[in-house]
């Protein structure tokens, strides 16, 4: 007889019933077992059993009529001598025999319901059962007389699941209910296929504490572990439609869909995860709304009806809101209304009523626009099986309230954990160019851009009389990408361009950059004040609007109270900003603003994903004719897990090892004359025959010889540019002592940098670019 090996059996448990055990089943008081057999010649037994407990209780898991146990696992076979990974221990290759079969139990030390898996011919058989005087492993089976069913697995079949070679692995789930006095439905899963019988006629089970493992008629050393695998307990996510538009996450007037064929007409409004659960992607909520009258009020903050003052809800009309989903995944765990609100309720006697049909909930004027949770309501809560029943209507007593339905909030759980996003490896936008093309809101206003230079871009406004001027959309939008984990700092000096008078009461800057894609609550927004001592100076906040008219439109801010050292108030005077704003999450900006010796920092949650930077304001407040002008203007954005090295960029490439090095000239037919360390220095790619596109070029203009490369921007921190000159190859060699530099925006990565030299005194000039890479 052949050897085979069948290696150690892992097996996970997780509870998926919140109605039976509170904690991670536990075997034997720990996540691990395992056992052995060996010298088992003549079709031995492997035989093993484990006390189940609840790590909560410690006490064995409950199964009371109406309970449901769920148990899941992952088998894996191991070599144990004289096998190894990779024997086949099929009966057609080395020894399954007809009776050979694979048996787990549980029970409660009297009597336990099991699962058997025939295995031969790898066309397994399930059979459901149980044996009413099992007391230990050493005396489980599954009852051949009396047995309940066997249900034959077609589906079981493919490679994926078979325990055929040693380091196979299969994966088991059972789920078991106790509907009735002796009466078990019970459902197996392995692998893709399902299977469930109803166990009927054995004794009464009312609690799991033991575990078996049963192997049998084994001719061959079997070695087998058992690994204990905690359910996650889910993630709660919540989203708010409606309300205070420094909570929400989307307000009712934006993205809303319209069916007229309905009557009264239907608005819904649909969203899905955050798009960095991928586990998510396919999870799509849907909220719907009708107004008895068909004429719904629609705005960013609340819901109401059109009769009476200002859209709201007269006695004749009610706002009704219903609430669907779809999950194909099976990924929801639970779904329920965090909180509601109405828009407002202002004055005494105004009441906005909530009701699920038969419970009503009165918000009176002392509520003003507060959710509250629903819970603490009275009313019936959502969930994922009532959601084609459940509704919430919102209605008024009397035509003297003023309000309507403001903020709904939903809390959803998933079977999914945040994934931390990638380390970034592609270069992120370093330096970022400008456009020359500002726009202002005031006819008389005048705009002059100063300068752009290697010191920043400068502009000035005239006649601004507390006015704004501003980056317009479209086509003069800087479009800027900011991704989690990078950080972009905006640095720039302000300063009074003509004399002034100086405002004790409203001398102030106010400026935000945004991302114009959001909509609303969509950037970082700042304010200062030089007014009275005191006084706030310094407020930081997001940007509660989010369009050219709202610059200084601030929410959550954070204040800082001192007295700065310098106060534009004045002619001539100036101070330096400088906003850091850290993009940590998809919607969580930390922000950091230091200005002359005063800094304030406040933690930001955006509306949505903030995910590029694309247009600024400036706003100065003070009366009479004035100048602001804004110079030395820059926006750095960086990312400290920017892990590109020259090794990472070869591999990348398809380099290997023979070509790969810094001195290689990896092209077919002998290479282009670039060498990889200059090819990585200058963007180009190692195995492409591109030195006509990245090698420097030069030329003569203006009397002056220019020499002009690309430079990465960010750059790896071991690169060394060095431009070299001279007059004499020969003799005097070159050095880098006679060259000005300018430098052009960033483009994907690489900025394009100019050398150049005065041609007048000489009639020779030579130019080179020399690229090192440090240790």
């Amino acid at each position: 007889m052949m050897n085979k090996k069948i290696g150690m059996m892992m097996a996970s448990l997780a509870v998926l019933a919140a109605s039976v055990a509170q904690g991670a089943i536990l075997l034997d008081g720990g996540s691990s077992v395992s056992g052995s057999i060996t010298n088992a010649n003549g079709g031995a037994d492997l035989r093993d059993s484990y006390a189940l407990t609840d790590s909560d209780t410690g006490l064995a898991v409950p199964l009371g009529i109406g309970e449901t146990f769920n148990i899941e696992f992952t088998l894996q076979t191991v070599a144990v001598d004289p096998t190894t990974v990779g024997d086949n221990i099929g009966r057609n290759g080395t020894g399954w025999s007809l009776n050979d079969s694979l048996k787990f139990g549980f029970g409660d030390g009297a009597q336990a319901f099991g699962v058997q898996f025939d295995l031969p011919d790898f066309n397994p058989k399930i059979e459901f059962g149980g044996d009413a005087a099992a007391t230990s492993a050493s005396d489980f089976k599954i009852e051949t007389t009396g047995k309940s069913g066997e249900i034959t697995s077609a589906g079981v079949t493919g490679t994926e699941n078979w325990l055929r070679y040693v380091g196979d692995t299969a994966t088991f789930n059972l789920s078991v209910t106790h509907t009735a006095a002796q009466t078990f439905d019970m459902t197996m899963t392995w692998g893709a296929y399902t299977a469930n019988f109803v166990y009927t006629g054995g004794a009464e089970l009312s609690s799991v504490s033991d575990f078996y493992v049963v192997i049998n008629d084994l001719d061959v050393n079997l070695g087998y572990e058992i690994n204990v695998i905690t359910p996650s307990a889910g993630t709660t996510l919540t989203y708010q439609l409606g309300g205070d538009s420094a909570v929400r996450d989307q307000g009712w007037a934006e993205n809303v869909s319209t069916n007229s064929g309905a009557t009264p007409t239907e608005y819904s409004w649909s969203f899905g995860a955050p798009y960095y659960y991928e586990e998510l992607s396919n999870v799509l909520f849907t909220v719907t709304a009708v107004e008895t009258n068909d004429a719904m009020v629609i705005a960013n903050t609340f819901l109401a009806g059109t009769n009476g003052n200002s859209g709201r809800l007269d006695t004749n009309e009610m706002v009704t809101v219903k609430v669907s989903y779809v999950d194909p995944d099976n990924k929801l765990m639970d779904l329920k209304v965090h909180s509601v609100g109405p828009w407002w309720n202002n004055q005494a006697g105004e009441e906005t009523l909530f009701s699920d049909g038969s419970v009503v909930y009165a918000f009176t004027e002392t509520d003003n626009g507060f959710k509250k949770t629903i819970d603490n309501m009275g009313l019936e809560q959502l969930s994922l099986d009532n959601t084609a029943t459940w509704f919430m209507s919102v209605y008024e007593t009397n035509n003297t309230t003023f309000s309507g339905l403001g903020g709904f909030k939903l809390e959803y759980t998933v079977d999914a954990e945040y994934i931390e996003p990638p380390v970034i490896t592609n270069a992120p936008i370093g330096e970022v160019a400008f456009s020359s093309n500002w726009d202002f809101k005031v006819a008389t206003s005048n705009m002059a851009v100063l300068a752009s230079s290697a010191d920043g871009f400068s502009v000035e406004m005239t006649n601004s009389a507390s006015k704004r001027f501003m980056y317009q959309t479209g086509t003069n939008s800087f479009n800027a990408p900011f991704q989690v984990g990078e950080t972009a700092t905006w640095s720039f000096t302000a300063g009074a361009g003509s004399t002034m008078a100086f405002n004790a009461e409203s001398a102030g800057l106010q400026g935000a950059m945004w991302d114009s894609g959001i909509g609303s609550d969509n950037g970082v927004c700042f304010q200062v004040d030089w007014g009275a001592v005191d006084a706030t100076y310094i407020r930081l906040g997001k940007l509660s609007a989010g369009d050219e008219d709202d610059v200084g439109k601030i929410a959550g801010a954070v204040d800082s109270v001192g007295i700065p050292g310098t106060v534009i108030g004045g002619a001539g005077q100036s101070a330096d900003f400088v906003i850091s704003m850290e993009r940590t999450s998809p919607t969580d900006i930390v922000a950091i603003m230091s200005y002359d010796d005063l800094s304030v920092t406040n933690d930001l949650t955006i509306s949505a994903d903030m995910d590029s930077l694309d247009e600024l304001g400036f706003r100065f407040r003070q009366t009479g004719d004035n100048a602001l002008v804004i110079s030395n203007m820059k926006l750095v954005i960086t990312n400290p897990n920017f892990d590109v090295t020259f090794a990472s960029w070869a591999a990348d490439k398809g380099l290997t090892a023979g070509n790969d090095g810094p001195n290689d000239d990896a092209e077919p037919g002998g290479g282009d004359g670039m060498e990889n360390l200059l090819e990585y220095a200058v963007g180009g790619d190692p195995l492409v025959d591109d030195a006509d596109v990245y090698l420097p070029k030069s030329d003569v203009n203006g009397g002056f010889l220019n020499y002009i490369y690309n430079r990465q921007n960010p750059a790896d921190p071991k690169l060394i540019y060095t431009v070299m000159d001279g007059t004499d190859l020969m003799f005097g060699g070159l050095d880098n002592t006679n060259t000005a530099e300018t430098v052009s925006g960033v483009v994907d990565g690489f900025e394009t940098v100019t050398n150049t030299v005065p041609t007048a005194t000489e009639d020779k000039q030579f130019m080179s670019l020399k690229v090192e890479l440090a240790d």
